[in-house]
């Protein structure tokens, strides 16, 4: 389906134009006919109408997907108007299956989805948009970061608005391990590459134009490349000591972040062979949209620590300024994770310009904001170790905070939660895209979404997720894995 014919609103009428031939097991027994379709898009879907040519269609079962393995079947009787309620289910795939078994000299037969359709007595499938979020791949934002030659890949990446800096139309980006290098453009080996723990770029305007990306970087005297940001020595870390950057915040003209102090730990499983030890107080600022060295300062911060409740707690994964909003004060919300069976988000609180004063921070403690912090509960049941809280003034979502996350696993699915107030609880989960990546290969998986605010379109979120592979040969072979890509929500209401 092309963008031109997506719904624009919930209860419009579309087609899906990308029909294959295919064969199912229903539970009923047997390998059936059946015909796939592929929206190119993820929506909520209200129903499916199945129109016959005068007759009873012969489908038997229809089935919907996000991911093309995991289906819901809604089973039907044969009547001449087919409609099948979905329930507004988050759908990518469609699978219409017909009585015909995939071993009978009628399924031999069907040459092409035109010649089911007839078999079957189908004149026209028509399905119906629903309430919920539509998903819709941008590549034009994954194009428009560099694919050739400096950087040429990495993950970590946060967004920041520089607007209030001098009135100039820019954004700020922050990655975390990024290769340096060149690509060749016609098979994708990546050539003469370094990785580097951390860097940034700035755009000049809001637009994914890759002419208008600069990246900072220093470079040794041999030009080999350097992180921007590494250990200052008067903190007293191991040499070998790194930083892992996490989101940051624009308070007055200097950026302040949390990033995460790491070292080396040959223990660890391939691809993550690291360990965490605390953390650090950062701040960078800027000169005339050019990120500004020598105003870069640093300190050990307080942020990482075991709660009453036995887990390891750290601050901050994600930040919402609720100063962005005029009728509220200049309160800045900081979430963190503590490790459980999987992740668990927290959340504190500080007026911004009390940022690096840690001992006025207060955390919610399910009840209250209280001055411990090792009394953070968990305001949702899971959550990446990277993701955002935004504040949605528009659609059905307006003055609700929206917390989208990625689901752990080779193809984890972003998701999202909402709740009335920043501090949560955050629930209503809805599961809202499938990155199909990691299906290239064994040693691919995809992780850590988030919204990019300062780059979303008006009554849009532009969310993120990062590509990566285990394997370092593949790294080398393929330059196009290790790159975000970046997905579109749209509020259907």
């Amino acid at each position: 389906m092309t963008e031109r014919r997506r719904p624009q609103a919930s209860g419009q009428q579309f087609e899906c134009q990308d029909w294959q031939l295919t064969t199912t097991t229903i539970a009923t027994g047997g390998r059936m006919v059946a015909l796939q379709g592929d929206l190119s898009i993820t929506l909520p879907l209200q129903s499916i109408e199945i129109l016959s040519h005068g007759r009873a269609p012969r489908v038997i079962a229809v089935q919907v997907s996000m991911d093309a393995r995991d289906w819901a079947t809604k089973f039907i009787a044969r009547t001449d108007r087919l409609t099948v309620d979905l329930h507004n289910a988050s759908t990518r795939y469609v699978r219409l299956i017909s009585d015909c078994r995939d071993d009978t000299a009628e399924a031999r037969s069907f040459e092409a989805p035109q010649s089911f359709f007839q078999a079957l007595g189908i004149e026209r499938v028509s399905l119906v948009s629903g309430r919920g979020v539509l998903a819709i791949p941008a590549p034009e934002w994954s194009e428009a970061l560099p694919q050739g030659q400096g950087w040429t890949g990495g993950d970590g990446i946060y967004s920041f608005d520089l607007a209030a800096l001098d009135d100039r139309s820019r954004v700020a980006f922050v990655f975390g391990d990024s290769f340096i290098g060149c690509v060749d453009p016609t098979t994708r080996q990546l050539h003469h590459d370094v990785m580097i723990n951390n860097c940034m770029a700035v755009l000049d305007g809001h637009a994914p134009e890759a002419a208008k990306f600069r990246f900072f970087y220093p470079r040794q005297p041999n030009q080999t490349p350097v992180s921007l940001f590494t250990p200052d020595e008067q903190l007293g870390l191991r040499k070998d000591a790194y930083f892992w950057m996490q989101d940051g915040v624009l308070i007055g003209a200097q950026l302040h972040f949390l990033p995460l102090i790491v070292v080396p730990n040959p223990q660890g499983r391939e691809g993550f062979e690291f360990a965490f030890e605390g953390t650090v107080h950062l701040t960078v600022g800027f000169n005339d949209g050019q990120v500004n060295l020598d105003s870069v300062t640093q300190a050990l911060a307080p942020m990482r620590y075991r709660a009453g409740n036995g887990r390891e707690t750290i601050f901050a994964s994600a930040y919402l300024r609720r100063a962005n909003y005029p009728q509220e004060d200049e309160m800045l919300y900081a979430y963190g994770v503590q490790s459980w069976e999987t992740h668990r988000p927290v959340a504190a609180r500080v007026i911004a310009k009390d940022f690096a004063r840690f001992d006025r921070w207060t955390y919610w403690d399910g009840r209250d904001w209280v001055a411990d912090p090792k009394a953070a509960v968990p305001i949702a049941p899971a959550v990446s170790s990277e993701f955002s809280v935004s504040y949605c003034d528009a659609g059905f979502y307006a003055g609700q905070y929206v917390l989208i996350w990625q689901q752990w696993g080779p193809g984890g699915k972003l998701a999202m939660y909402t709740a009335d107030q920043p501090e949560g609880p955050f629930e209503s989960h809805t599961e809202l895209y499938y990155p199909h990546e990691a299906e290239n290969s064994g040693t691919i998986y995809v992780y850590n979404a988030k919204a990019h605010l300062p780059i979303s379109a008006a009554g849009e979120l532009l969310v993120s997720y990062n590509v990566n592979t285990t394997s370092w040969a593949e790294h080398e072979t393929n330059a196009d894995i290790y790159h975000p890509r970046f997905v579109r929500l749209i509020q259907l209401q």
